[in-house]
């Protein structure tokens, strides 16, 4: 069995449903693999940390999921987890494929693969290199450690797949200058970001879900008068949307 197949099938064998992703060369046999089983529900991700907020909001909304990149991504994930994964302690299995690993001839990766380690151990991040097929056998175990395959909540484990492969060239983007429009200040009325929240917490009637950024946006939800369906994001910027994006994923309703 080709070790795509093992990873997915331990997957299966967990109840892990969510794959979310940035698209990578190393990880395609998995990335195709999920997309053409109707028991995954693969969702693509322009950044690694999209991709990590995704998995988070999925777990909240009672989903559990995969995370997979490369390691030329992983310095955008290191927030995440240290602000979102761990301090909630969610779940979460991630594969990363090895970019700048001992011999490699692409060099600028190589910075972001000798810190991926020292980063995980500082945060209290369980890890784990599959070197070889053979590695495959513990799979289970890992996933298990997570926190997954028992539903208890736990820690996240990233398993690194070393890279043998090389990777094709990039191309030219086209970058064009736009002049920016122009807004007329007197004419603008300024909007009280605390009065408006307590206006939308008091059209609520259903037991609506709400997240809050970070900083005062928190506060001022808590201020509204805090519910159990409130969560209150604490340091992952940018994560707000992928996360409520990911809670919804299994509620279309």
């Amino acid at each position: 069995m080709a070790w795509a197949d093992t990873f997915l099938r331990t997957l299966k064998e967990n109840d892990v449903r969510l794959v979310t992703y940035v698209a990578d060369n190393v990880l395609t046999p998995l990335i195709d693999g999920a997309a053409a089983d109707n028991y995954f529900m693969s969702i693509g991700a322009t950044r690694e940390d999209e991709a990590v907020g995704t998995l988070a909001g999925a777990y909240m909304g009672g989903l559990r999921g995969v995370a997979m990149m490369q390691t030329s991504g992983f310095a955008l994930i290191a927030n995440a987890l240290a602000s979102l994964i761990v301090p909630y302690q969610i779940p979460a299995v991630i594969a990363v494929s090895e970019r700048g690993n001992l011999g490699r001839v692409q060099h600028r990766p190589g910075h972001g693969c000798r810190t991926m380690r020292p980063t995980l151990d500082a945060i209290a991040v369980a890890h784990h290199t599959l070197a070889d097929e053979s590695d495959h056998a513990f799979h289970r175990r890992q996933v298990d450690q997570a926190g997954v395959h028992d539903a208890k909540p736990g820690g996240v484990h990233l398993l690194t797949a070393a890279h043998r492969r090389k990777s094709g060239g990039g191309r030219q983007i086209e970058v064009r200058n736009v002049s920016a429009p122009t807004i007329d200040a007197p004419a603008v009325k300024v909007l009280n970001r605390a009065e408006l929240t307590k206006r939308l917490v008091a059209k609520l009637a259903r037991d609506e879900a709400v997240v809050a950024g970070i900083g005062n946006t928190n506060f001022d939800l808590y201020a509204a008068g805090h519910r159990p369906q409130n969560f209150y994001m604490l340091g992952s910027m940018g994560l707000l949307v992928r996360f409520a994006f990911g809670f919804v994923a299994l509620r279309p309703a």
